[in-house]
């Protein structure tokens, strides 16, 4: 099977809600549940998490519960793979994006749950699907990275592709952070690979 492109598409929008309680996941019949004949509620519909995120040659921009997190990269430093234009290679950022996302949800305290995450770049959505990359830039490496994270907290990551045009982390990626509400209340904490190449945003 020949290595997913390294070629970017175009991203989507927002909505993002806790995991449901035990309770709102029991399908067992009432039945099982009572002996007297008083009705139970019905279970709750808890829409699943759902991150946007995007890297443009300016930095990383993340979309969760319709707010925003921002990184910017230091494009002097030595760990960034860059390409004639001197601008990071699109694949390895929009990768990395991909990991911000994972740890912005293990910030939120999500464990054992299916999650989105919505990325414009087709090579990134196939990698992960296939769970496995080309070695240039660090690809194979940061995939892996990205795979134990979510293995250690019982994550199930689906990547999903989404039209640029329709993405709302475009914005925080190139700096635009308006009119969006407002900051996640929780950045996620940087691996040490990361640490000196990106910078947080603030407000």
């Amino acid at each position: 099977m020949s290595a997913p492109s390294l070629e970017t598409e175009p991203l989507a929008s927002v909505s993002a809600a806790r995991r449901p309680s035990v309770l709102s996941r029991t399908s067992l019949p009432y039945s099982c549940l009572h002996d007297d004949p008083i009705l139970l509620p019905s279970p709750r519909v808890s829409t699943l998490p759902e991150v946007f995120v995007n890297a443009s040659a300016h930095g990383i921009g993340l979309i969760f519960d319709n707010k925003w997190l921002a990184w910017t990269f230091n494009t002097h430093h030595k760990s960034i793979p860059c390409g004639q234009d001197r601008k990071p290679i699109v694949s390895w950022a929009e990768l990395i994006a991909v990991e911000l996302g994972v740890r912005t949800l293990i910030a939120a305290d999500y464990r054992n749950v299916s999650v989105t995450i919505r990325s414009d770049n087709e090579g990134v959505v196939q990698a992960v699907r296939l769970q496995k990359w080309i070695p240039k830039f660090g690809l194979h490496t940061i995939l892996q990275r990205i795979l134990r994270l979510c293995e250690r907290g019982g994550i199930q990551l689906k990547v999903k592709w989404v039209w640029t045009k329709f993405n709302p982390a475009n914005g925080p990626s190139r700096g635009v952070y308006t009119p969006l509400t407002g900051k996640v209340a929780r950045s996620p904490d940087i691996p040490h690979e990361l640490v000196g190449v990106i910078h947080d945003v603030v407000e």
